[in-house]
């Protein structure tokens, strides 16, 4: 017996898998498969049967095969828009979706479809026909070997499952004993007749409306053809009079005639009880005395229908308009009280946008590029200040590097910091004769003092000549009166007294103090926490995201901000923030970093924003104080359209 090839692969393949499957257990059950060989063009269908290794083989041409060969079942369902069943959705001719075609629809000379679908034209359809500039061919149908020719020249009628051929059909020869004969000539726009009881020949029926027509039969009566549907086109004329004994139809619509006279387009007659659409149908010359409602009231006048008015009358006005509008830009007041079109959006000219929700006293800015001002946190007795990357908040400490041209100081000015002399309205003084600049020194001869000592010296003095002590020159040396307290002088040599006996060097020192700024006291202490730095290394935050992260070691950022937040063991104050990023913000977009106490923004707290194309940040000027027992976290928000942020942060924490 000889087994067919197909069977013969498929147990030889189902070999090869069973010992692959058994060697390499991680080949997974999803990997397809191809096997034997492939021709261009056919289909490709699954070889074997339930849930193992899949495999793909040739299915096999139109000719067909042994067990094996060819698909066992195709399905064809439409898809389409809209609700199904899918009616015409189909890409080939007149919207059909299955099609065989005998040459490529682009080939130069053309081609011929014949195609399928189960709902296209309003029903079921089979379509063949030309395309390109293919010539049209017959239609055949072949049944138990009998021909049939469909889509010919000269086929006249169709009539139960066949097309009807006539009598002078060309090859090839068709058996066709229902076939209906038609006559040797005939004039276009007849009717046509049976000629015969036996139904299978034709005659011309001549014109419609004249006497021939009317006479037509093998006994020359009347031919009743008004009794059943009947489709008229052209102009036809009826003779004697037409009785309507039931309903007719127009364009398809079932008509019933009026009891009453039928209304004539110019005829002049009244109609009463009738409903009329303004919506189709135009109404024109009708006077304001026909109407129930001729007039409408407008500032408090009443203005009759085709009547106006120059004022607004004394009740509510109407807002005048001149000039053409454009659908969805703002409106404004021209000079007259009119409005007008303003010429674009209500953010023409930045003249629109949003206002946050604010609190009283806020001032209002822009925290990022766009149309939405938000309000900026409060502080008592503060001003507006802007830290190094521009982002503004109020602070009672004027930040550094800021330079104020001829200031006006009154009462105690304090803080770090130098004002040069050039600003000062008295920068030096004069002492023995000599101008001093504030800061300079200058050395002063004993013969400049005004003690009535000697002239002749070249002895500098570094004191100033002071009321009760009396100056000397003693072979070149100045001398003064001897010194007692807590400086003792003998001649020219001056003793400190003795107020701590305790000396040497001290490890985390205690001291004492006295009103003269004298060490009275001194002994080692024990250790104090100093500064400390906090740092963090982000991950990614994405555009558009609000996360928090941690101050201490690595984290990764998290939306919910007690997962990340950090409670602290001691009070202290947190200063001096510093951030860098991996990638800079996209183009007109920020990353902010606030930093928070117990779940709140403080309101002069560190802060910050790097703005395109910046990759760093600081916040010198704020600080905020923490109490033993809060949280504490920074908060991270990037724009929209910014790139993800890998945030690097560090700030200052100073215990109390």
């Amino acid at each position: 017996m000889k087994l067919d090839p197909h069977r013969a692969f498929l147990k030889t393949a189902s070999a090869v898998f069973l010992l692959l499957a058994a060697s390499v257990p991680s080949w997974g059950q999803n990997v397809l498969l191809q096997s034997g060989t492939y021709t261009t063009g056919h289909v490709p269908m699954y070889a074997g049967q339930g849930t193992s290794q899949p495999i793909v083989i040739d299915s096999g041409p139109a000719s067909g095969g042994g067990v094996g060969v060819g698909l066992s079942e195709l399905g064809v369902t439409a898809q389409g828009t809209g609700t199904p069943p899918f009616a015409g959705q189909g890409t080939g001719p007149l919207g059909t979706n299955i099609c065989d075609y005998d040459a490529p629809t682009t080939n130069a000379t053309g081609y011929h479809f014949l195609c399928f679908s189960a709902n296209a034209q309003g029903g079921g359809l089979i379509t063949y026909g030309a395309g390109g500039t293919a010539s049209p061919l017959p239609l055949y149908f072949n049944v138990n070997g009998t021909i049939f020719q469909a889509g010919a020249a000269n086929v006249s009628a169709v009539t139960g499952v066949l097309p009807i051929v006539s009598s002078g059909g060309s090859t090839p020869a068709i058996s066709c004993p229902t076939c209906i004969v038609s006559p040797g000539s005939a004039t276009v726009g007849d009717f046509a007749f049976f000629n015969s009881t036996s139904g299978s020949a034709l005659v011309d029926g001549g014109t419609p409306g004249t006497a021939a027509f009317a006479n037509l039969g093998t006994s020359g009566a009347v031919v009743p053809l008004l009794n059943g549907d009947n489709a008229y086109s052209g102009n036809n004329t009826h003779f004697g009079t037409e009785n309507f004994a039931s309903t007719f139809e127009i364009n398809g619509a079932a008509q019933t005639f009026p009891t009453g006279a039928i209304v004539g387009t110019t005829d002049t007659q009244t109609l009463t009880n009738k409903a009329i659409s303004g919506s189709t149908n135009t109404i024109t010359n009708i006077g304001n005395s026909a109407l129930t409602n001729s007039s409408m009231t407008i500032g408090g006048q009443s203005v009759s229908l085709g009547g106006s008015t120059t004022n607004q009358g004394t009740g509510g006005k109407i807002q005048l308009s001149t000039g053409s509008a454009t659908s969805g830009h703002c409106v404004q007041f021209d000079a007259s009280g009119n409005t007008v079109d303003a010429g674009g959006a209500c953010t023409t000219g930045g003249g629109g946008g949003t206002v946050t929700s604010g609190t009283a006293n806020q001032l209002t800015y822009y925290q990022s590029t766009g149309t939405v001002v938000v309000g900026l946190s409060t502080a008592n007795n503060a001003i507006l200040v802007t830290n190094g990357s521009g982002v503004p908040s109020e602070s009672t400490t004027a930040p550094s590097g800021l330079t104020i041209p001829s200031p006006t100081f009154s009462g105690t000015v304090a803080g770090a910091g130098t004002i040069p002399n050039s600003v000062l309205a008295n920068s030096s003084m004069t002492i023995a004769g000599h101008s001093i600049a504030l800061g300079g020194t200058q050395g002063i001869a004993y013969s400049d003092l005004s003690s009535g000592a000697p002239a002749a010296t070249t002895s500098v003095l570094g004191l100033v000549k002071t009321d009760g002590v009396t100056l000397s020159n003693s072979g070149g040396a100045i001398a003064v009166n001897p010194l007692t307290g807590d400086i003792t002088t003998s001649g020219t040599t001056a003793t400190l007294a003795t107020v701590n006996s305790n000396v040497g060097s001290f490890t985390n020192a205690n001291i004492t103090v006295n009103a003269k700024g004298l060490i009275t006291a001194a002994s080692s202490g024990s250790s104090s926490m100093s500064k400390q730095v906090m740092s963090t290394v982000g991950t990614s935050v994405p555009a558009s995201t609000t996360e928090y992260t941690s101050l201490l070691g690595p984290s990764a950022g998290n939306a919910t901000e007690n997962l990340v937040a950090q409670v602290t063991p001691l009070n202290g104050t947190f200063r001096n923030l510093y951030v860098s990023v991996v990638n800079a913000p996209s183009s007109g977009h920020s990353f902010n970093f606030t930093l928070r106490i117990n779940g709140a923004s403080p309101g002069s707290g560190p802060a910050c924003t790097i703005t395109s194309p910046a990759t760093t940040c600081s916040d010198l000027i704020h600080s905020a104080a923490i109490t033993a027992g809060q949280t504490f976290d920074v908060q991270i928000v990037t724009g929209s359209g910014a790139l993800s942020a890998i945030p690097t942060i560090a700030m200052e924490f100073d215990p109390s």
